[in-house]
């Protein structure tokens, strides 16, 4: 089975193909920066409630 990753702008000219499946490991990144993921439901309540309570 073939996997595909699409490349900046999502057009298949730009995807790459991989035999195997490419796994992401944000490990390193969460651990430097005290970084604890959530999920998508969370993350866009928050950026919504950031954008009404900007100012300019």
């Amino acid at each position: 089975m073939r996997h595909t990753i699409l490349g900046a702008g999502g057009s298949i000219g730009n995807a790459l193909t991989y035999e195997f499946p490419y796994h992401f490991d944000s490990s390193k990144f969460n651990n430097h920066f005290n970084y604890t993921p959530v999920n998508y439901e969370e993350g866009i309540k928050t950026t919504i409630e950031f954008i009404k309570n900007k100012t300019d």
